[in-house]
């Protein structure tokens, strides 16, 4: 019997498209890499067979409006290409390449390995300040060999991947070019180089299922060699502001982020706040904020530390009473909700900040105050 369109459109031997849970605030465009295509990978990873057909980007045309149709959007034709890449020991890649992110946390690309692993890798846009912040120090976010200065004009982005448990491992700054960036291949278990290859290739290359256990990625936990030396440079610094560079220094030169060094610009912040040096403040909680967001995620407890920062700075900023427990009713509602899930294997899963309420921050604002 023939299948009616909806089915076609929506169906691929007979098994629809997974449901994803639409994320508040969220578009298509943050859905259909970030959400959208892990589910896919983990729950009907022989979909991505499609891409490998002349079909492929009418195969992705319709995965975006099946996105569209779960958040109630207007169907939307979406830009962007799919190709396909493989290694010469037998590993196949595809990349979906995205409308171009006009805002952070939107992507540039989808990278998919099918095997001999399966895990999906997000290049994320950067935000300017950040690359502005990186390019000086001339360090690579993806190993600890410094990065060329030049081009200066080469884009990076957020190296990202989704995990099937719903995790999220960050691994910096990484430059985008055409194909599978070096950096991801130095994160897999998969020797490159990668090179673009046919679909026809491709199926040839994959088993005739990919329900093999997705792979999971460990944490590298830091040396103790390394955080010595790292605490060294901190404990050397004898101002907040030399503290705040020291810090900083040792989160690039260490190519990620640690609980174990970023915690301590909470010492910082603690002192710049009892000066009220709010604006030196407020521009070291963002700079916290971004390291963390984009090195270690939002369920990492330093992320909801440093976010707890930003809320009292933003209190202390602000004279009127009533417009105080607005801000920190509504920074707390936003914390809970954005950075949900605090991973308790992280160091600082149970520092107080990670979970002070409003009337808590609003108290201790008055004991400050008084």
């Amino acid at each position: 019997m023939k299948k009616g369109w909806l089915t076609r459109l929506f169906a691929w031997d007979g098994e629809q498209l997974p449901d994803v849970a639409w994320r508040v605030g969220k578009t298509d465009q943050y859905m259909m890499p970030h959400v959208f295509l892990p589910t896919l990978l983990w729950e009907q990873p022989d979909r991505y067979r499609e891409l490998l057909g002349p079909d492929a980007m009418n195969v992705v045309h319709q995965w975006w409006q099946h996105v569209q149709r779960i958040g109630g959007m207007p169907s939307t034709q979406r830009q962007g290409s799919v190709s396909v890449y493989g290694t010469d020991v037998g590993s196949v890649a595809v990349r979906i390449d995205m409308p171009e992110p006009h805002d952070v946390p939107l992507a540039h690309a989808a990278i998919v390995i099918l095997h001999p692993e399966r895990r999906c890798f997000v290049l994320e846009k950067a935000t300017a300040a950040h690359v502005r912040r990186v390019r000086p120090a001339q360090w690579s976010w993806i190993s600890s060999e410094p990065c060329a200065p030049e081009p200066v004009d080469v884009p990076l982005a957020y190296l990202a991947e989704w995990c099937s448990d719903g995790d999220r491992f960050n691994y910096g700054l990484i430059e985008i070019h055409a194909g599978i960036p070096t950096g991801i291949a130095e994160k897999t278990t998969v020797c490159g180089p990668w090179h673009e290859i046919s679909g026809a290739d491709a199926i040839a290359l994959l088993p005739s299922t990919l329900r093999d256990t997705p792979l999971r990625p460990a944490p590298v936990p830091i040396p103790t060699s390394v955080l010595a030396e790292a605490a060294t440079l901190i404990d050397a610094a004898t101002t907040a502001k030399q503290r705040e560079l020291a810090i900083i220094e040792a989160i690039e030169r260490y190519g990620t982020m640690y609980s174990e060094i970023s915690i301590r610009i909470a010492d910082v912040m603690r002192e710049l706040v009892a000066r009220h040096e709010l604006d030196e403040a407020a521009r070291i909680v963002q700079t916290w904020l971004s390291f963390c967001h984009a090195h270690r995620g939002n369920r990492a407890p330093e992320t909801r530390i440093a976010f707890t920062w930003d809320a009292r700075v933003r209190l202390r900023r602000e004279d009127d009473a009533q417009e105080r427990a607005t801000i920190a009713r509504q920074r707390v509602v936003f914390r809970d909700q954005m950075f949900a899930g605090v991973r308790a294997d992280m160091v600082g899963a149970d520092h107080p900040d990670v979970s002070i309420s409003a009337d808590e921050l609003l108290r201790e604002l008055e004991r400050h105050s008084s």
